[in-house]
């Protein structure tokens, strides 16, 4: 799961779902990327609101109130506790692919470049801008976000 701000200045910290509970890249894994292992590997209600619910949390904990868009998966059900600092709201039906920004290029990025557990301990570092790159030629070296 991906989420930023509307500028794509403020991140929140990637979730990645899998099919297995402990993949081998899994103590290797960023600092501040998630990681949890559902049967399919697929998003669950369950999955869904205990995420919800930590966001709320960390929310609140720096007295910040934020309003979530997101699509209408059927999974996607609000928990019944109350948020105290995130709004939610569903986007309409069948306007996710041109209203949500995530689904503008970033999850398809996602998802064609983390394929298996092999290229996911290599694309991660990538997709959280912690890869320096040198250039050719002695140009000298730029930081990949």
């Amino acid at each position: 799961m991906v989420g930023s701000n509307a500028t794509g200045t403020e991140k929140l910290r990637l979730l990645v779902l899998g099919k297995t509970q402990q993949p081998r890249w899994l103590p290797q894994k960023p600092d501040d990327v998630d990681y949890i292992g559902t049967n399919k590997g697929w998003m669950t209600t369950s999955v869904f609101q205990d995420w919800l619910i930590a966001l709320n949390v960390k929310m609140r904990t720096v007295n910040r109130k934020i309003l979530l868009l997101y699509d209408n998966a059927p999974v996607h059900i609000a928990p019944d506790e109350e948020l105290s600092h995130v709004v939610i709201a569903k986007l309409p039906k069948n306007t996710t692919a041109t209203l949500q920004p995530m689904d503008q290029g970033v999850i398809a990025w996602l998802k064609a470049h983390i394929l298996n557990d092999r290229t996911a301990i290599a694309v991660l570092p990538v997709l959280l801008g912690r890869l320096t790159v040198l250039l050719p030629g002695g140009a000298g070296s730029r930081k990949v976000s």
